[in-house]
């Protein structure tokens, strides 16, 4: 990795771990996107070519399962307490869901809801006599 994308990767990593870190035990679940970026665009507007130049912007996508209930919440913020704060007001209008968790894994519960049991014995074992055989 070239050393001008370390820092950037750094700092969204350690962001993300911080989040991670402040929510540790009120949620059962919880994914968190992280994303930090540049971005150059052109908009025309009444005839008139428009730049625009953003450096550095930040966005935060949060979701977390508690209680059998999902709650989601996002910010622009590069700072880890109000993300958190914002997942943590999310919690009060969290809604039922049908997830058990985010990743589903054969020791999820309701696995053929999600795939055959077949395809399960099928990545746990790809060189199994009983998946090559036809």
């Amino acid at each position: 990795m070239n050393d001008p994308m370390k820092a950037p990767l750094a700092a969204a990593r350690d962001l993300a771990t911080a989040i991670r870190d402040g929510l540790r035990g009120a949620v059962d679940d919880l994914e968190v996107l992280v994303t930090r970026g540049d971005r150059t665009r052109y908009v025309i507007e009444n005839d008139a070519v428009v730049p625009a130049l953003e450096v550095g912007t930040w966005s935060v996508a949060l979701r977390a399962l508690v209680g059998g209930r999902l709650a989601t919440a996002a910010t622009t913020s590069p700072r880890a307490e109000d993300s958190v704060r914002a997942l943590r007001l999310a919690l009060g209008a969290a809604q039922p869901d049908g997830l058990g968790a985010f990743a589903v894994t054969a020791a999820a519960e309701d696995t053929g809801r999600f795939a055959d049991p077949r395809a399960w014995a099928l990545v746990d074992d790809p060189r199994s006599e009983e998946h090559t055989s036809e």
